[in-house]
């Protein structure tokens, strides 16, 4: 597969545990998907899966205004 991918990480602060923003674009015949996952680079805490969600839903937003796509959020179960 010809994916790629990139990192970003949030500092560990006051109001952040420090995440790991990870976005892959892999292509197919009908053109991109785009898979964002967040995850906290610490000790795991059950209270930051909404932050994660929050910051995945602000790059999916962000990139949508960009490209001038709807973005679809789908969650793994």
């Amino acid at each position: 597969m010809n994916a790629r991918y990139l990192t970003f990480d949030t500092p560990l602060t006051f109001m952040s545990w420090g995440e790991r923003i990870i976005v892959g674009f892999i292509p197919h015949e009908q053109g991109v998907t785009v898979e964002v996952s967040c995850a906290t680079k610490g000790m795991p805490n059950l209270m930051q899966n909404g932050r994660n969600r929050k910051i995945i839903k602000q790059f999916i937003d962000a990139l949508s205004s960009i490209v001038q796509v709807n973005g679809v959020e789908v969650i793994a179960s």
